[in-house]
């Protein structure tokens, strides 16, 4: 149901995106005009209830009261002001950067048309997430074969338990095994969005004003295996980065304990 789902959103936004957008810009325009005008409508009754004030304490006004009024009237001024501010700020942004808030949008309806007429793009992160998964599935047992090479023993605490003596061959072992796995499943992520890559650009280079262009999701897929090395070296940088990161996160958590 989520793939229907997304499907029937594509098509809507594809019908009415950049009537949706534009209709966001006014609402939130009118949004911050309604925050300046119930900020001024606060400060005007809170101004009228403080001018009555001597009507309700003839004998004098206690200084709790007026502390109060004080503080309403200029929690509704403060209000009015960030309210007018936001409103005039956002006004302004808008009109000198109605070019690029235009072409902004202009991606948006393009994006969602690109989606509407290429759908079986869905399809390509859920092929590579199960490439993922039949990796992560092989290499699993392999990693349970390597820490067997350690001594095992009963835990102490819980017989149930195993105690793990790790030696430093099967250690660096390991470690080699784990940046294999990071390096795999980075290499098949970026596969994914290499071919969704060229797909998007097929699509953009058949297109004109005239017609709108097709997406070769079969040449994405052909590139994948052109440019094999070069994926495959960004891969390893991104699972380097990785690694240290996670490395440094199990040394902050062991510091810790």
């Amino acid at each position: 149901m989520s793939v229907v789902y997304s499907i029937i959103f594509i098509y809507f936004l594809s019908a009415f995106g950049e009537t949706i957008a534009w209709i966001c810009v006014v609402i939130l325009q009118l949004a911050f005009i309604a925050l300046a005008g119930l900020g001024f409508y606060g400060w005007d009754q809170s101004k009228k209830a403080g001018e009555q004030l001597e009507d309700s304490y003839p004998e004098g006004i206690p200084d709790e009261v007026i502390e109060k009024n004080t503080k309403e009237t200029n929690m509704a001024l403060g209000l009015m002001i960030l309210g007018g501010v936001l409103a005039s700020t956002f006004f302004c942004a808008v009109c000198c950067g109605y070019s690029s808030l235009k072409t902004a949008i202009d991606c948006i309806d393009a994006a969602a048309d690109f989606l509407k007429k290429t759908k079986r793009i869905i399809a390509v992160p859920f092929l590579f997430f199960i490439l993922q998964i039949i990796a992560i599935s092989i290499w699993l047992p392999s990693m349970a074969y390597v820490v067997s090479m350690n001594h095992v023993s009963p835990s102490e605490n819980i017989p149930q338990m195993k105690e793990i003596e790790w030696k430093p061959e099967v250690k660096i072992m390991a470690l080699y095994m784990f940046f294999g796995i990071l390096w795999v499943c980075a290499f098949f992520e970026y596969c994914s969005t290499f071919v969704v890559m060229v797909s998007a650009s097929t699509y953009y280079w058949s297109s004109n004003s005239f017609a709108e262009g097709d997406a070769d999701v079969g040449l994405g897929f052909k590139y994948c295996f052109v440019h094999f090395g070069s994926l495959a070296i960004g891969s390893f940088i991104i699972a380097l980065i990785r690694f240290i990161r996670i490395t440094f996160m199990f040394a902050a958590q062991q510091a810790e304990k």
